[in-house]
């Protein structure tokens, strides 16, 4: 009887730790005030092959809380903080990863030549997200923690990027 408790004591312990592991937390307050949070693409003028999508995040009282990187569509990026005046932004840029090359499958493995082997992300997303969704980290008492924005507004405009 002893023993299926230790046992037992061992396993929920190893199911709480791997839970820990594998999700960051999220806080519930948020950490600042938001204002409107958009979403809008944009097209390279030097390479208007080169596209992507801007965050743009408003940010109406800071409460000593500077934001550092936002998590969006399965991409981590840091945010560029922007301040005119009173008022405050931050900035994500996501681009576009193109699409992967088409692998040669053949009977004759000579034709195969040039296949590239796939990715492999080692390190996998670690929120789950809708498109419309986003999780800002952030830095409090010296702790890194984590906020969900919902209700992220698409901008249908293409604006044009001057660095690309």
């Amino acid at each position: 009887m002893k023993k299926t408790a230790t046992i037992c004591l061992a396993l929920i312990t190893i199911c709480m730790f791997s839970q820990c592991a594998g999700q960051k937390n999220l806080v519930k307050k948020s950490p600042v005030t938001f204002g409107e949070v958009t979403l809008e693409s944009w097209r390279g003028v030097k390479n208007p092959k080169k596209t992507g999508i801007s965050l743009y995040i408003n940010i109406e009282e800071e409460n000593g809380v500077q934001l550092q990187d936002v998590y969006f569509r399965g991409q981590q990026v840091k945010l560029d903080k922007i301040k005119k005046g009173s008022h405050l932004l931050y900035i994500a840029r996501f681009e576009d990863v193109p699409t992967k090359k088409d692998m040669v499958m053949h009977q004759d493995p000579a034709q195969e030549y040039g296949n590239t082997m796939p990715e492999t992300h080692k390190n996998k997303f670690p929120f789950t997200l809708k498109d419309n969704e986003a999780v800002v980290s952030f830095i409090k008492n010296d702790e890194i923690k984590y906020y969900k924005i919902e209700g992220i507004k698409t901008i249908d405009n293409v604006m044009e990027h001057k660095e690309y």
